[in-house]
């Protein structure tokens, strides 16, 4: 792609008596895939949830009546090596013992990793148009080995979430047996930790992982022609990190200092406010690019001036 890319450059360039300079436009992120991910996984930790409840409400019951005659709590260990055995074999069951390219679960994540890739594409051909003054169609360079590890990392993140849960289910069952619970009160934590998990920790992983993804191509796209140089965009909303008017005005290191800030791939300790002079990067501003950081929204608009020599 390098070379097809500098040959269609050079011949585009000739048609200026001097070099043009570039208006780079905002690489967009894509936010609607986000949101739509974030839902199916979900969706399926609250099936795997509903699953899990259906089998230990009535174990469950049974062991607090066990507990209101006992009155030992160590009469309960093997109950409780059984039900962790259970949840250890509830994740195979359901997530399987390794990634199944025809599971509901890996049907989610290829959709949602073909998808970012398609918005990303009109995103590369709005940034190419800018500079060759048409549209350059291309593939991101090694996508296949992109998208096989991030579909693989997704699957690990996605099951990970549900050991996770496992974990904080049986830590409620061991702590309200041995403090003598009834059971609206292992209801209650229980469905406290069913919110954490269907709600702000499937959005985390689908917030996250998007943002990698999207990083990964952005930085494919550019070093694929021989572009290390890209500019910091963030949503420019209420969200971003060290926004003074935003939720988090006091967050380090500050996405929001980033922004229009001239960066390069090589080398993530420097910005340059006009592409020539280079500045060390302050305590307060990150040492990555955009969307390495967890959480991250931000995006690299490629900086063309001194790629083409403006």
């Amino acid at each position: 792609m390098n070379n097809e890319f500098n040959i269609l450059l050079r011949i585009h360039l000739k048609k200026f008596k001097e070099t043009p300079k570039i208006k780079t436009p905002k690489w967009l992120y894509p936010l609607a895939i986000e949101k739509v991910y974030a839902k199916e996984i979900s969706k399926l930790m609250k099936e795997y949830i509903n699953k899990r409840m259906l089998i230990f409400e009535p174990e469950l019951k049974k062991m607090i009546q066990k507990n209101k005659s006992l009155y030992k709590n160590d009469a309960f260990e093997e109950d409780f090596r059984k039900i962790k055995k259970e949840l250890e074999d509830a994740i195979i069951a359901f997530f399987g013992a390794g990634l199944l390219f025809t599971s509901d679960l890996s049907r989610i994540i290829e959709s949602t990793c073909d998808k970012i890739l398609v918005f990303s594409l009109e995103q590369w051909k709005r940034q190419t148009e800018a500079v060759l003054g048409d549209p350059y169609n291309s593939m991101p360079p090694d996508w296949i080995d992109i998208r096989k590890l991030w579909i693989e990392n997704n699957y690990e993140n996605i099951k990970g979430l549900a050991k996770d849960y496992n974990s904080k289910f049986m830590k409620i069952i061991e702590t309200g047996i041995i403090a003598g619970w009834l059971f609206p009160d292992f209801l209650e934590e229980i469905n406290i930790l069913n919110g954490k998990f269907i709600g702000k920790r499937s959005a985390f992983i689908a917030r996250n992982q998007t943002g990698h993804l999207v990083d990964r191509i952005i930085s494919n796209y550019a070093l694929g022609v021989g572009n290390d140089e890209y500019i910091w965009q963030t949503a420019l909303d209420e969200r971003v990190r060290g926004n003074p008017f935003g939720k988090y005005p006091k967050a380090i290191p500050s996405h929001w200092v980033m922004e229009g800030k001239i960066c390069k791939w090589s080398d993530s300790s420097v910005y340059s406010n006009d592409g020539k002079t280079w500045i060390k990067r302050t305590g307060i501003m990150p040492k990555v690019p955009p969307g390495y950081e967890e959480n991250c929204r931000c995006t690299a608009g490629l900086y063309w001036g001194n790629f083409i020599g403006g």
